[in-house]
């Protein structure tokens, strides 16, 4: 091999590396610059990532402060909690990203109890997982009153207000079908608390799976002919973690 067609060897190595270096530098740029946009615009027509909390529970009773009365409001830790989310991911393709897209059948069954002797109003609230997307089938009854969303309410949470006996318990039922992206979060409450009588199955349509940073891993696993049936059980748990389920990415 002659010195000048060695050099032009060289040099065409070198010009195809630039080039490949510029047409992948591009990419990743235009990848960069429109990863917002595009997820963005997945969340507005799919829906967002899932952040479902526990409902939670307050009395307010009436107590008299010499010649006045005011009225006192308790928190109230939910007595027992059974819950079933099914998910069924589809993955989409935005652009040059493909994104993890699911659907979410949620169903949760709550108790609470009014440790009082004396009858009490009791306040439930209820905060939708996300906004900007549906919720089908939409159920949120407490005891024999349910509760329908509207304007006012659906932000700040969803209220009801039922007036419980002494010592009485109450059932609380919420239910819906929605739709989500990525990762699927279930929280206890925004800080330390205690978890009584919790039950969670998680039934997935896909085999591989993770869980987010801080969250809780299930406490058994059962392989189905779809994917995996998850269930996070405890008696009298105390944490500040979340339960949560990493959707499978597809390599873009």
């Amino acid at each position: 091999m002659t010195v000048p067609r060695l050099i032009g060897i060289i040099f065409i190595f070198i010009c195809t590396t630039i080039a490949w270096s510029i047409l992948g530098t591009s990419i990743m740029i235009r990848t960069n610059s429109g990863y917002e946009l595009l997820d963005r615009q997945v969340e507005n027509l799919w829906g967002s990532e899932h952040y479902q909390k526990a409902p939670t529970v307050s009395l307010k009773t009436i107590q008299k402060d010499g010649d006045k009365e005011k009225e006192v409001l308790t928190p109230v830790e939910l007595e027992s909690s059974n819950v079933q989310a099914d998910f069924q991911l589809q993955h989409r393709r935005k652009g040059l990203l493909w994104y993890a897209t699911y659907d979410v059948d949620f169903d949760g069954l709550y108790t609470f109890k009014n440790p009082l002797n004396k009858p009490a109003e009791g306040t439930v609230t209820f905060f939708f997982p996300a906004s900007g997307t549906i919720y089908d089938a939409f159920e949120f009854r407490v005891a024999d009153t349910l509760i329908t969303p509207n304007a006012e309410n659906s932000y700040e949470g969803i209220h009801a207000v039922v007036q419980v006996p002494p010592q009485g318990e109450v059932t609380i039922h919420v239910a819906y079908k929605s739709r989500g992206l990525d990762r699927w979060h279930y929280s206890f409450s925004d800080g330390i608390t205690t978890v009584k009588n919790f039950s969670l199955i998680a039934g997935t349509d896909f085999k591989e799976y993770d869980f987010p940073p801080q969250s809780i891993s299930p406490s058994t696993k059962t392989e189905t002919d779809k994917g995996w049936a998850l269930e996070w059980t405890f008696n009298n748990l105390v944490s500040d973690f979340d339960i949560g389920i990493q959707m499978p990415s597809k390599l873009n």
